[in-house]
Parts: C-alpha cells; sequence; structure tokens
C-alpha cells in the first residue's frame, strides 16, 4: 500500500479477495454470488451517481441537502471497486488485464474517430 491506497490492480484484487474471504463468510462462488454481486454494484454505482451529483453543490430540487464531499465520492468510488474486484474474481478476470483493454480499446477509437476528421 501507498499512501493509504493500493498502487496496483493486482494488488488490490488480492487484497479485495483476502478481506472477502474474511468478512463475507457465507459467500460461495457461484451463479447466484454472481447475481448478488451484480446487485450489490448497481446500488453503489447509484449511492455514486447521488454524490458525484452532489459534488460541490446542491442538487437540483433539493434545496436542503448539504452539498457532496471529496471523501464520499472517494467512499462510494472504493465501493464500487471493491465489488468491481470481486466480481473480476469471480469470473477469473483480472482487473490489470480488463484496465489494460480498455485502454487499448479507447485508444483505437481515437485513432479512428482523428482518421475520420482528417
Amino acid at each position: 500500500m501507498i499512501n493509504g491506497g493500493i498502487d496496483n490492480l493486482g494488488l488490490f484484487q488480492f487484497e479485495a479477495k483476502e478481506l472477502a474471504a474474511q468478512i463475507f463468510l457465507n459467500d460461495k462462488p457461484g451463479k447466484i454470488l454472481g447475481d448478488q454481486l451484480t446487485a450489490r454494484l448497481c446500488e453503489e454505482v447509484g449511492e455514486l451517481a447521488r454524490a458525484v451529483r452532489r459534488f460541490g453543490c446542491h442538487r437540483i430540487g433539493h434545496p436542503d441537502e448539504k452539498p457532496g464531499t471529496t471523501d464520499e465520492v472517494i467512499d462510494e468510488i472504493g465501493d464500487v471497486l471493491f465489488l468491481t474486484a470481486r466480481i473480476a474474481e469471480l469470473c477469473d478476470v483480472k482487473l490489470s488485464e480488463a484496465a489494460g483493454k480498455v485502454i487499448i480499446k479507447l485508444e483505437q477509437r481515437m485513432r479512428e474517430r482523428q482518421k475520420g476528421c482528417t
């Protein structure tokens, strides 16, 4: 860990797996767990969306709600990352591989768009 964070996705995935094994003793690999983790992830993405929408300002139509903070966004991103790591582990996917593939995909899209503009 570096400054309270994890410096690479492989280590994060390993740490998430180890913590989950200690905390969620009744979770057993399989279809039901996949459904449960996906539902939890959807819930956390909703909480992240709310934190982002509130970040630094009041949401429209919610004048009594306090503005969101960086710490709230960090907490919700962490929850999303943790569940994403658990889903990756369940599906035998390496987060680092998924991250690398998305960067390559986005770079290819950017090059294709640049070709279309010339």
